[in-house]
């Protein structure tokens, strides 16, 4: 699972697409619900899963402590290197 924060326009929503091509559950954040939703049914009319979660991360006080309330596997965790045999 992915949260990407501004991902309802621009490199936001590029990197969205982008995570959930390569297979991660895409949590798309941001202000604008339709252009969220726009931005998710996009990922999804490509075979992706996404969600949308409103939220204005503009600022400590607009954010209300809730990016520390994320669930544990929202964190992007990198692919491990393949374990190769050499000779």
């Amino acid at each position: 699972m992915a949260l990407v924060t501004g991902a309802t326009s621009g490199i936001g929503a590029v990197t969205a697409m982008l995570l959930a091509e390569r297979g991660a559950h895409v949590l798309v954040a941001g202000r604008d619900a339709a252009r969220g939703e726009s931005v998710v049914n996009g990922i999804r009319a490509r075979g992706g899963k996404a969600d949308f979660v409103a939220d204005d991360l503009r600022d400590a006080a607009s954010a209300g402590g809730r990016p520390s309330r994320a669930p544990r596997s929202a964190a992007l965790r990198r692919p491990r290197p393949s374990r190769r045999r050499r000779g």
